[in-house]
């Protein structure tokens, strides 16, 4: 199976993390068994992600509404959106 990924550089996660002064002992040893879990897991396979290719047509949507007046047009727009997260 081709790799999703193909990697031509390294990244930040090519590395075991290096030490860092003045952390707690303890606080170091997580990291370094975070990190050796990190090795030991498997990379994700397709078949991971049963979810994201579940058919939606199959589910039955018919006892729910839109929130405001019940159809998408009710839904507010681009432009009200961004008056609601505008100063």
């Amino acid at each position: 199976m081709t790799p999703v990924l193909a990697r031509s550089a390294p990244s930040g996660i090519d590395t075991a993390p290096g030490a860092v002064a003045g952390v707690p002992a303890w606080f170091a040893e997580r990291r370094r068994a975070a990190w050796q879990r990190f090795l030991e897991t498997p990379d994700p396979a397709r078949g991971d992600e049963s979810w994201r290719f579940s058919d939606l047509g199959q589910l039955d949507f018919s006892g729910f509404t839109c929130g405001r007046g019940g159809t998408a047009a009710a839904l507010p727009g681009d432009a009200d959106r961004r008056a609601l997260v505008e100063p």
